[in-house]
């Protein structure tokens, strides 16, 4: 073989090398890609099956006080006598309540949130 020969084949192979090596960089690339969509899709998901999960229990919960409520009020009625004053008194104990769990609960809601978005930003920092 003569080195014209060598050097076409030397360059052939040179070549197909940095062909396989390209199409395999981009097979990682878009393998990559894939993964990052997955990943966020599985957080979307897990967030609208939550967010469907709180939304069917706040239903739930609020028609249970509904109920809870007017048969205080039906009760209170039987007692008192009077349906005005049992309607007085069942928003009396509901504004004590409302305030109680604003003052004794608000404080703990916020510093779980804290601590939640503090997890969020140290979790997004070790992934970087």
């Amino acid at each position: 073989m003569n080195s014209k020969d060598i050097d076409k084949n030397i360059e052939d192979s040179l070549l197909a090398k940095i062909g396989e090596n390209y199409h395999f960089l981009k097979t990682i690339l878009s393998n990559k890609l894939e993964i990052a969509k997955l990943e966020f899709l599985q957080k979307i998901s897990a967030f609208v099956s939550l967010l469907i999960f709180s939304i069917i229990s706040i239903f739930v919960i609020m028609a249970i006080l509904t109920i809870f409520i007017v048969s205080l009020i039906v009760y209170l009625e039987g007692l008192l006598g009077s349906y005005l004053s049992a309607l007085l008194l069942t928003n009396g104990i509901l504004i004590l309540l409302t305030v109680i769990f604003y003052f004794l609960v608000k404080p703990k809601i916020k510093s779980l949130l804290a601590m939640k978005m503090m997890e969020i930003i140290e979790t997004t920092n070790a992934e970087e």
